[in-house]
């Protein structure tokens, strides 16, 4: 047998090939991966993935991963939910229907219109949570919706007065009166936020 030229790389037996007294002869082997991922302000991991696939293995479970984390400086496991504004709410007369949550940024088209995020929950108990996600520091105003019969709306009697329960962050909702958005209005920090909204109606 010809001799072959050149360094020649061990090829190691797998952990989960040695009870058969064989090393794993792999025949394809998957390019290294190497995944960033940017944690908080300015702190990186890097993930590098090593895989080794049997013709078994791609069958079966696709490839056994050999991971290896090159940590440089990571954020506390808390930091990560900044941004993050959860709305408990209360006082909801049933569980007919839905919740409607929306976030604005500015009085233009508060409450009804021009939110930056809308979000829906399910009413328990009189009781429901919206959650909003990615949310940069600034100033806020929460307005909540208990959409009895799911048609997306607040609605109102013959005097305009509302028939479903409603309420705003920052306080109770006024009785006669649509809320002003600084009436309602709460500074968003760099920490997540939770607040408690009372309907009424």
């Amino acid at each position: 047998m010809a001799a072959r030229s050149g360094p020649v790389a061990p090829d190691l037996p797998d952990q989960g090939d040695r009870g058969a007294g064989r090393p794993d002869r792999a025949d394809a082997r998957t390019p290294d991966l190497i995944a960033a991922a940017q944690l908080g302000v300015g702190r990186l991991v890097r993930l590098r993935i090593s895989c080794r696939v049997s013709p078994i293995a791609r069958i079966v479970a696709g490839c056994r991963m050999r991971n290896w984390l090159i940590i440089g400086t990571v954020l506390a496991a808390g930091t990560a939910q900044a941004g993050v504004i959860e709305v408990a709410i209360t006082g909801i007369p049933d569980d007919r229907g839905q919740v409607l949550c929306s976030l604005h940024a500015q009085p233009e088209g508060f409450p009804e219109r021009a939110a930056v995020s809308d979000t829906v929950a399910v009413p328990r108990a009189g009781q429901a949570m919206c959650r909003f996600d990615g949310v940069a520091p600034g100033t806020y105003a929460v307005a909540v919706l208990h959409d009895g019969n799911a048609n997306g709306r607040l609605d109102v009697n013959a005097l305009g007065y509302p028939v479903e329960s409603w309420g705003i962050s920052a306080g109770p909702a006024p009785r006669f009166r649509a809320p002003r958005f600084d009436e309602a209005s709460f500074r968003m920090g760099d920490r997540p936020m939770r607040l408690n909204v009372r309907l009424r109606r």
